[in-house]
């Protein structure tokens, strides 16, 4: 979550942790359902820090990763102005490409042209249901009435893929307070994470409506 606050309380972090723990709970166990396997998932890690160091906990601005971006707002009232954010799934090539043979029974070798022409649509489909599931379970503890974009699917370097939610909320702050959850299981090693991006009107909204006094 990009914010223009210098600092959060413990509750505030205990609480965000708590959120995003929910989420990536319920989107990991959409992907779970999906592959048919089991998939873990890390404590959610709640950080402060500089967009080079966010870029840096991807793999680094030339890692080469897929990326399924989601973009969520209010759905009405003042909540419309006040509620905005978005969502970033990534996940290296390679578990990229496991996911989308397990998905698609390997019935074709990946760098086929059969299976490059259906991962991005196996892609987008992954990233929109595991993030309709972790804004979902933010809207229903919130009791707040969300918007979800399309799915935005890219393949390039972690630098580029995450200009897109920078250049969003850049202006806000130099620094970004985000929720990272890592995933891993299905028999094999998947070197991948969701990561929530909002203003800090937004984080104070949440809050409001979870009890939080600011």
């Amino acid at each position: 979550m990009n914010s223009n606050k210098e600092a959060y309380t413990d509750i505030e972090i205990d609480v965000l942790r708590e959120l995003g723990n929910i989420g990536a709970g319920n989107a990991a166990t959409s992907l779970s359902t999906m592959l048919n396997a089991t998939v873990d998932m890390a404590v959610p890690v709640v950080r402060i820090t500089s967009f080079d160091d966010a870029v840096e906990s991807f793999g680094g601005a030339e890692n080469l990763a897929a990326g399924v971006l989601l973009s969520f707002e209010g759905l009405e009232g003042v909540e419309k102005e006040e509620i905005k954010g978005m969502l970033l799934f990534i996940v290296d090539i390679e578990s990229a490409n496991d996911i989308v043979s397990m998905l698609t029974g390997g019935m074709y070798e990946p760098g086929s042209p059969e299976f490059e022409e259906m991962k991005p649509s196996v892609l987008s489909e992954i990233g929109n249901i595991m993030g309709a599931a972790y804004i979902n379970s933010i809207a229903t503890l919130t009791g707040l009435a969300l918007n979800i974009s399309v799915p935005y699917l890219a393949t390039d370097m972690v630098g580029a893929i995450l200009s897109i939610p920078i250049a969003e909320f850049g202006a806000l702050s130099d620094t970004v307070l985000f929720i990272e959850e890592s995933f891993s299981g299905v028999g094999k090693d998947i070197n991948s994470s969701m990561s929530l991006f909002a203003g800090s009107e937004t984080i104070d909204v949440i809050m409001k409506k979870l009890g939080i006094e600011l």
